[in-house]
């Protein structure tokens, strides 16, 4: 009996004992997965950032459209005519590795029905080809934007597309939007939680967009495919300015 006794005693301190080693070991995990837990109190704070951006890369592309029964002839045509272009945009300046070709397209023409003719089915024929070359640029020395333009039409350049402004390293001026930003929203959450008689704890998530910075300029249509005359005169071109704005919204542990 006494033996019994003894050994329940044993087994009793081995499980006590072990007990306690277990819940030692489990503490730094346990640590770790209440850490992970979503607080049941946060606060969610949003702010805004601005930075002033003077865009220095602009960009434009122009076109050569050329048609005719002979396709030999027509390509002949529209390369002599692109390769004329890209050879003045050098000229002026600009680096090859800003001038690329950004759509080459052969299409047929078909034939379309009559008015006013009837009986029988109309079955398309092709009447011509279409040749479409299109040249996006890069210019950085804005100053050469306007010689450019004005080059172009007496080139036989027939559609000059869309001029934007962007900026090459963006991250730059994203930066002191992003410090401004984050600055104002814990300034206000600090500011809501001494109105309100609590402290802040850790940041429990955080999210962040930004709006569109560049402005774009219309399309210039030039020569002879719906546009003006070779006389055209290129318009002075201001990029100007443009505040770019970052928001966040931040969730703060309310302690």
């Amino acid at each position: 009996m006494e033996r019994s006794k003894s050994y329940l005693f044993y087994a009793l301190t081995a499980l006590a004992v072990a007990a306690v080693v277990l819940g030692i070991v489990a503490i730094g995990p346990l640590e770790q997965w209440g850490a992970s837990l979503t607080p049941a109190r946060t606060l969610s704070v949003s702010a805004s950032g601005k930075a002033s951006v003077v865009p220095d890369v602009a960009t434009f592309s122009f076109s050569v459209v050329s048609q005719g029964k002979d396709v030999g002839g027509i390509t002949n045509d529209n390369n002599t005519k692109i390769n004329k272009a890209i050879a003045a945009i050098e000229a002026q300046g600009v680096d090859k590795k800003d001038i690329s070709t950004t759509n080459y397209s052969l299409q047929p023409v078909y034939t379309q029905p009559q008015p006013g003719v009837y009986g029988g089915v109309f079955v398309p024929s092709i009447a011509m080809y279409s040749l479409t070359q299109t040249v996006t640029v890069k210019i950085r020395d804005f100053s050469k934007i306007s010689p450019i333009m004005s080059l172009l039409p007496g080139m036989g350049i027939n559609q000059v597309g869309s001029l934007s402004f962007t900026v090459d390293d963006s991250d730059a001026y994203l930066a002191s939007a992003r410090t401004e930003a984050y600055q104002k929203a814990l300034t206000k959450a600090q500011a809501i939680a001494a109105a309100n008689g609590f402290t802040l704890g850790r940041v429990v998530n955080v999210s962040e967009y930004q709006n569109q910075p560049y402005p774009t300029y219309a399309a210039l249509s030039t020569g002879s495919v719906g546009g003006l005359g070779e006389r055209a005169v290129a318009p002075t071109i201001e990029p100007g300015s443009k505040d770019v704005t970052l928001n966040v919204t931040v969730v703060y542990e309310i302690k």
